[in-house]
């Protein structure tokens, strides 16, 4: 059993976007530092994770709740401007691990967003994983996939580029997971392919990649990437992005595809094993 509790207040320099616009389409990207703009942000997590025994199964129960609120503002040489995003969010689980190998489970989640134009998004999804290891090697390596089959029903802020004001739609996604843990390290990668039923040309893949070396007792060098091709945007607003939006990132902007490469040092007090927790699916 376990819970994780966060918040923190912070402010940084962020990246600001220079670029001609289209129709919720950027062209002619450059990105850069603009010492004029001066975020805040508060976030507030929790996650709870517990494990009960049923016989010879396992039931995983998990809960995460957050909000998070950010404050912008920027100084031009004109006119001055400022961005308020919030966003709240919760998500539970019920998984049941019913053989060596099978696992069956539960999700919901609730949020909003004004960043994504969700006014309320609610997601209902029964879910079956096939785990090629058996559990009790879950600790050194664990090769799985996993079926969802999914309700949504999203209420938007604005009209989106669709003409809807709201929508009711199923999808469906195939994860492939695989761990592997030796002395030297760890690698981990997985792959999503999710797609709608009712809109079967809204889809998207990630792919998503993390590395960890072990350098001296308990300090590692972590490098992960992920790579996304996006072409399930059905919340994006009508209308033009304007010059506010794209210097505050006030709200979601259309996209084919998302890249990012990360490498930092982390330090685990303790077994590496201290922060694995066997939570099925």
């Amino acid at each position: 059993m376990g819970c994780h509790f966060r918040f923190s207040i912070t402010g940084e320099d962020p990246l600001v976007i220079h670029t001609s616009k289209t129709d919720n389409t950027l062209s002619g990207l450059k990105v850069g530092k603009c010492p004029n703009v001066h975020p805040r942000y508060i976030l507030f997590a929790v996650s709870h994770i517990k494990v009960s025994f049923d016989k010879l199964f396992l039931i995983f129960l998990g809960e995460h709740f957050g909000l998070r609120r950010s404050l912008k503002f920027f100084s031009g040489d004109d006119q001055d401007y400022s961005s308020e995003r919030e966003r709240l969010f919760y998500s539970g689980s019920l998984v049941k691990s019913i053989s060596d190998h099978i696992s069956f489970g539960v999700f919901g989640s609730y949020r909003q967003d004004t960043y994504q134009n969700y006014k309320s998004a609610y997601n209902f999804s029964p879910a079956l994983e096939y785990n090629f290891i058996p559990y009790d090697q879950v600790l050194n390596r664990e090769v799985t996939l996993a079926y969802k089959l999914g309700y949504n029903s999203y209420e938007y802020l604005e009209e989106t580029l669709y003409g809807f004001d709201d929508q009711r739609l199923f999808n469906q996604s195939l994860t492939l997971n695989l761990r592997f843990r030796e002395k030297w390290g760890s690698i981990y990668t997985y792959m999503v392919a999710s797609q709608f039923l009712d809109e079967p040309d809204q889809k998207r893949l990630t792919i998503n990649n993390n590395l960890n070396l072990r350098l001296t007792r308990g300090l590692s060098l972590r490098v992960s990437g992920y790579f996304r091709v996006i072409r399930d945007q059905i919340n994006l607003p009508k209308g033009e992005a304007s010059i506010e939006d794209l210097l505050l990132r006030q709200r979601q902007i259309s996209t084919d595809f998302q890249n990012r490469i990360s490498m930092g040092l982390s330090y685990t007090f303790g077994s590496i094993f201290n922060n694995i927790v066997n939570t099925r699916l």
